[in-house]
């Protein structure tokens, strides 16, 4: 259970993610570590999954 003072910050994030796009799929673990070559292995993974452009702010 969160602490109280984290809950209203919990509360408003939960409230936001019911009005952003975001989808849950399923994670194929194995596939995700074929590619753990690195800090950004599972957004490359997922990016790879979903045929979605990955961008990154990495300089």
């Amino acid at each position: 259970m969160p602490k109280i003072s984290q809950r209203p910050a919990l509360t408003v994030a939960l409230w936001l993610r019911d009005r952003l796009a975001v989808e849950e799929v399923a994670v194929d673990h194995d596939g995700a570590l074929e590619l753990a070559t690195g800090p950004n292995a599972r957004y490359l993974w997922l990016a790879r999954r979903l045929t979605a452009e990955l961008v990154t702010l990495d300089t």
